[in-house]
């Protein structure tokens, strides 16, 4: 499936409006795993580990793409993308591959992936002004939102599962609707 979309992406090329759109897609595909975990927690957590995991893979694949085939992008922040994407990547495959690791060590590998989204959200609301003033506003609300929940699962491992998963659920579903309103949003 990886290769499928990375070949599929080189095809687009620097192509923005097209990236535009796969930002809307993968948006989606992140809101609609993230709501199903939200909706059917009752669901062995497993279940919703994998949903989840599929939600950090949509979150991140955008991440290599930009920073490979949007050249005009400032060199710091393609390749923060690059770094970023591929390692929530390879944490949501890991996720995805290795159902049998436990409980705690998938909730931490979902959580240092949605750590480093966060923090990537942070960096750009804050560092980067190719995007307008709202849209890096949402990119510093949901970087701190996202770190923030990402570090409660490393600090009260305690809290519970379900908690977490839920938690993990909500601040996907938050940056799966920025990565929509990104890509239906021009830049400056």
């Amino acid at each position: 499936m990886e290769i499928k979309l990375i070949l599929g992406l080189y095809l687009i090329g620097n192509d923005s409006s097209k990236l535009q759109t796969v930002d809307v897609i993968l948006g989606l595909i992140a809101v609609l795993f993230s709501l199903a975990a939200l909706a059917y927690s009752e669901v062995v957590i497993s279940t919703i580990i994998f949903l989840i995991s599929i939600a950090l893979f949509a979150l991140g694949a955008p991440r290599i793409v930009s920073g490979i085939f949007l050249t005009d992008l400032p060199n710091g922040l393609r390749v923060l993308n690059v770094v970023i994407g591929s390692i929530a990547l390879v944490v949501s495959t890991i996720s995805l591959l290795f159902p049998d690791l436990t409980t705690q060590v998938l909730i931490f590998l979902l959580a240092f992936g949605l750590l480093l989204i966060g923090v990537v959200r942070l960096v750009v609301g804050l560092f980067f002004s190719l995007f307008f003033k709202w849209i890096r506003l949402l990119f510093v609300i949901s970087g701190c939102f996202t770190i923030f929940v990402a570090s409660i699962a490393f600090i009260f491992p305690e809290l519970g599962y379900f908690a977490l998963v839920w938690l993990f659920s909500v601040s996907l579903l938050v940056n799966g609707l920025i990565r929509i309103i990104q890509g239906i949003a021009k830049t400056k």
